[in-house]
């Protein structure tokens, strides 16, 4: 999912330099089992071993982000919310990487509320039309029409989004089209949702016109045919 980072530290005369010497030697053995797992891929020793470095030395704040994103890409977004929280807290957090985190982990475990939330303290911090999209995506579905609605006309707004595809799964089924034509079905849902008929029609043709064989806007129209 996301890549990593590695780091250390070293000397200090008689007994304390070998205690001392002795926690660099674990730390490296730690950081070294941690890279070797990473780069066989397997992801529940590398968790283990960044257990290992953060019981050695528990001010090597980054690691702890790094168990974050394991976790999350590991199918345990309830322990990346616990390190989420924590990370919060911590004086110069990486912002970004923390509200990315909890975005997708409330959204894993299916907490739309809080995903809300998220991607509404995640957006202005990147501007990522995706995070916005996910957000209309996210309204849309809790019934927040009106709030959908907004993002969608947000995201319209945008120069980025003509560059760029989004995968949509419907009904078994699979599609990539253009992310504007996906904002557009969304509108178009919202004005059916809402009993504006002709609106939506016009809508989803919109959709169409930029993505002709979009099989969701197809299926969205054939209802109101």
């Amino acid at each position: 999912m996301r890549s990593i980072l590695i780091f250390t530290i070293a000397f200090i005369p008689t007994v304390f330099f070998i205690s001392c010497s002795t926690q660099e030697s674990t730390l490296k053995k730690a950081e070294k089992a941690y890279a070797n797992a990473v780069k066989y891929g397997d992801y529940q020793v590398a968790i283990h071993s960044v257990h290992d470095i953060l019981a050695e030395d528990g001010n090597l704040k980054h690691w702890k982000d790094t168990l974050m994103v394991l976790y999350l890409a590991t199918g345990s977004p309830e322990q990346a919310l616990k390190i989420s929280d924590e990370r919060i807290k911590d004086k110069g957090h990486d912002q970004v990487l923390t509200q990315k985190i909890r975005a997708a982990a409330y959204k894993q475990i299916g907490n739309k509320k809080e995903a809300v939330k998220a991607y509404e303290e995640l957006f202005p911090l990147t501007e990522d039309p995706f995070h916005l999209y996910d957000l209309a995506t996210l309204q849309y579905e809790l019934g927040r029409l009106k709030e959908s609605d907004e993002s969608c006309d947000l995201l319209l707004q945008l120069e980025s989004i003509k560059a760029k595809t989004v995968k949509l799964a419907f009904n078994k089924q699979s599609q990539s089209v253009p992310l504007e034509a996906a904002i557009y079905n969304i509108k178009g849902t919202i004005a059916k949702d809402q009993g504006e008929n002709a609106q939506a029609l016009s809508l989803f043709d919109k959709a169409l016109e930029i993505s002709p064989g979009f099989l969701l806007a197809e299926g969205n129209k054939s209802l109101l045919q």
